[in-house]
């Protein structure tokens, strides 16, 4: 559900809550309502649900894709969801992250999860190798 479907169920939700307030207590108008408002409700709990499933990921996903000029660029993401997120022609893979102490200073080191086929990377921590 995109931004503006949500916006609308909520809207709707509204509309039957304002319904159901108005109504009298016993009408088949109010029982209407209130069916209505509920099974917005679910709806609503339910993308409210997902969202907060995909805020809670930690895993970072390494995204490669074809910029405008024609080069090949890279983001890391984290909490990367392929099923809203993924577009035509990217390359995504699932690594982890951690900081490597060698010789005196700090590197990250990035390492692809099982079932991954990019190349390992490794950085100096804050800038390029």
């Amino acid at each position: 559900m995109n931004n503006q479907q949500f916006f609308e169920k909520v809207a709707q939700m509204r509309k039957q809550q304002k319904t159901y307030q108005e109504a009298r207590p016993s009408s088949q108008e109010s029982r209407d309502a209130l069916i209505a408002s509920k099974r917005l409700e679910t709806e609503i709990d339910q993308e409210i649900a997902r969202v907060q499933a995909i805020l809670a990921k930690k895993d970072i996903f390494l995204v490669q894709y074809k910029d405008v000029d024609g080069s090949i660029a890279s983001s890391l993401v984290e909490g990367f969801d392929m099923e809203t997120q993924y577009r035509q022609g990217y390359i995504v893979a699932n690594i982890t992250k951690r900081t490597v102490t060698y010789n005196g200073k700090d590197w990250e080191a990035m390492t692809l999860k099982p079932g991954s086929s990019m190349p390992t990377t490794m950085q100096a921590k804050g800038g390029a190798a």
